[in-house]
């Protein structure tokens, strides 16, 4: 969809066509390839995906940030693994379950959340705000006395120190558990930024069931 209305020569264009292949090729990777070992011993439905998103996972009391597939059939868990060529990525699954075995868990609030180190999220975007201020300067600077090499350096290296913080605060931001788990198995929490996000993803597994 963002393509879609994406021009050819926008910035985004490139990384937007990236993204959509790398997705396509997992889906199809996982289809042909997992089909076997998620379904051993029984019929195996046609798959199509149902829903999608980047999910933060809690994974021993470290925040992850997961993309989770939800299919017709099968949840699987997957994350971003950089290939080392061109700083592109692919997907590795983490985990998945077929959606006979899972159990939606009823909520039970932020405060039983198991964390090593909690975000302190309040001092992240207090950072954050100061970095964009601060870049706000330089490039005012720019335009009133041209560029220097000093001034692109000190430039370059707010930029990424706010590309840091802003990732930090994709993981720090979502604190509404939710939780799945296979059927007398393991448990897996999510963090999710709204109510209507959760019960989306609650909804979507309980029709497929």
């Amino acid at each position: 969809d963002l393509l879609r209305y994406t021009s050819e020569h926008h910035a985004d264009n490139e990384t937007l066509r990236e993204a959509l292949r790398l997705t396509q090729n997992f889906l199809t990777h996982l289809s042909m390839i997992h089909t076997e070992a998620m379904f051993p011993a029984q019929e195996r439905p046609q798959r199509h995906l149902v829903r999608n998103s980047f999910i933060v996972e809690l994974v021993e009391g470290h925040r992850k940030l997961r993309h989770l597939f939800l299919f017709n059939d099968v949840i699987v868990c997957a994350k971003y693994k950089p290939t080392g060529r061109s700083e592109k990525f692919t997907f590795e699954v983490k985990w998945y379950i077929s959606l006979h075995d899972i159990a939606v868990m009823p909520d039970t609030g932020p405060e039983t959340l198991r964390e090593s180190n909690p975000p302190n999220l309040v001092a992240l975007k207090s950072q954050a705000s100061t970095v964009r201020d601060q870049l706000r300067r330089m490039e005012s600077q720019v335009d009133n006395k041209g560029v220097s090499r000093m001034n692109m350096a000190r430039s370059e290296k707010s930029r990424k120190k706010l590309a840091e913080l802003e990732a930090q605060l994709v993981l720090a931001s979502p604190n509404l558990p939710f939780r799945i788990s296979k059927r007398n198995g393991s448990i897996h929490t999510f963090l999710i930024t709204s109510e209507y996000e959760r019960d989306q993803w609650g909804e979507a597994i309980k029709v497929l069931q």
